[in-house]
């Protein structure tokens, strides 16, 4: 199997960990851990998507969370202590930092600033997908889709997304996406064609969309996070 170089990002961000991780490539859709295991390690992206699924009571699996390039998984838990409380799912091919739960442990309560900042992120993390189902919770399917749509948008382009004419990659599939804004699959096509009928949207392939009201899409991306 051809070895990719590790991306920096990991070493940059927390060199305190670099010598006790062990670098993982991770293929597509592979699980890294499931909802309900105990925790063995706390894992760092370096390259690729993940996505959290969680399945509820009654069996229907959400996906409450998509993690890109940067973003440590399984942190809350392993402060916590029990087992993970969603599964992590490549959703494209991943490098994988895997810090064994032990070792984590011992660095990080050796250095009480490594510790805050451990901290930090787990309790950003959990706030952030609080936040995230909170809001899926109060809008509608059709609202729901727009306000993931515009929180893509906005990841890509950033806040002074042009009010037309943005290519948008998407990093999940239809599945997926349906899984994130909690409907059926078919319900989430029918939805999509509204789009495209009014002159919001124009589909470009699989994971692809031609946005042509960028700044509709953004408005509920924005009344969420306070702009």
């Amino acid at each position: 199997m051809p070895t990719t170089p590790t991306p920096p990002i990991f070493r940059e961000q927390w060199p305190e960990f670099a010598s006790v991780a062990a670098r993982m490539m991770i293929k597509r859709r592979a699980v890294i851990f499931h909802q309900g295991d105990e925790v063995e390690a706390v894992y760092f992206i370096s390259r690729g998507d993940v996505k959290l699924p969680r399945v509820e009571v009654g069996g229907r699996e959400v996906i409450l969370s998509l993690r890109r390039p940067g973003a440590m998984l399984g942190v809350a838990t392993a402060i916590a202590e029990k087992p993970y409380e969603m599964s992590a799912v490549a959703s494209s091919e991943c490098v994988i930092e895997r810090i064994p739960i032990g070792a984590f442990a011992e660095i990080v309560k050796n250095d009480k600033h490594l510790c805050w900042r451990v901290a930090q992120v787990a309790c950003r993390n959990s706030l952030e997908i609080a936040a995230h189902m909170t809001r899926i919770n109060e809008l509608s399917a059709r609202e729901r889709l727009e306000y993931v749509l515009g929180q893509f948008l906005s990841e890509q382009c950033g806040d002074a997304a042009p009010s037309s004419g943005v290519r948008l990659s998407l990093p999940v599939s239809d599945k997926e996406m349906a899984q994130m804004i909690s409907v059926a699959p078919q319900y989430l096509c029918e939805i999509l064609a509204e789009l495209m009928g009014e002159g919001v949207v124009r589909r470009e392939g699989r994971k692809r969309l031609d946005v042509i009201a960028s700044q509709r899409l953004q408005r509920l991306d924005r009344g969420a996070n306070g702009h």
